[in-house]
């Protein structure tokens, strides 16, 4: 999964309404979008991998 799809699902979560972004991600994205995202990582991945996401953009 790319760093680009990875910040279009944060930013999808932020305008979605939903409460927390482990129910956005697991009843919505893995649901709905997976035909869209077809490398979709696991939830426990994403959320490891998001530290280096926000550092890459921060640099």
């Amino acid at each position: 999964m790319s760093y680009s799809e990875m910040i279009t699902l944060l930013v999808s979560y932020h305008q979605s309404g939903y409460r927390t972004f482990e129910w956005f991600y697991l009843n919505h994205v893995r649901k709905h979008w997976r035909s869209a995202f077809p490398s979709l990582l696991s939830y426990n991945r994403f959320i490891e991998l998001l530290p280096t996401i926000i550092v890459q953009r921060l640099s």
